[in-house]
């Protein structure tokens, strides 16, 4: 089955699947072959699939609509030249959602809730260095335990952070946890370069 054709299926009330890509901000090249496609995805419209071949070459992708509240297994997988993904209302992913992205710097995920034990670590975020979670308000025993490169954390409401919480984010430099009422044991142990916690 060609990419045309699987693009054809999955992006909906879309006709042309080289249009599709280009109102979402990416450059369609010359020669339509989508494997040199290059740009930022804006916009995620409703009804759309995160493919791997809708996604190829993005370096941003954003849910503007805020349509995308859970993503499935191996969801961005693979895609080596994302570097940011904003989804305002996503509150569920599998560990495994973006396997292989390889350089992704920054995540939001406006609806998470809960940051559960040992989901955002280096070995699924080798290089993130910056993670929003607006929503998130409880942080689960080594909910970023190791996550060697991650600089910037933002998760403004959260009342509880659990044992280990953050534990050797040796590159932890910035961290705003809001009006925060627990911090267990060893939260911040081997934090070595964190400069300022705004509560």
């Amino acid at each position: 089955m060609s990419v045309e054709h699987e693009l054809s299926e999955l992006i909906t009330n879309v006709s042309n699947a080289y249009d599709a890509l280009s109102e979402l901000g990416a450059e369609i090249p010359s020669d339509r072959n989508l494997e040199n496609l290059t740009g930022t995805i804006s916009t995620v419209p409703k009804g759309t699939s995160l493919a791997p071949a809708l996604m190829a070459g993005a370096t941003r992708i954003e849910d503007t609509i805020g349509d995308i509240t859970t993503l499935r297994e191996y969801a961005f997988y693979g895609q080596s030249t994302l570097e940011e993904v904003v989804l305002p209302n996503c509150s569920s992913f599998p560990t495994n959602a973006f396997s292989n992205c390889t350089a992704l710097k920054s995540l939001t995920l406006g609806g998470v809730s809960i940051a559960m034990s040992n989901t955002y670590t280096s070995t699924y975020f080798p290089k993130l260095e910056t993670l929003n979670l607006p929503g998130c308000t409880i942080l689960s025993d080594r909910a970023f335990m190791s996550c060697s490169t991650l600089k910037e954390i933002n998760i403004p409401n959260v009342t509880s952070v659990s044992t280990s919480a953050f534990y050797n984010c040796t590159s932890l430099e910035t961290l705003d946890i809001g009006p925060c009422t627990y911090i267990g044991n060893s939260a911040f142990c081997n934090c070595t370069k964190l400069q300022s916690v705004d509560t």
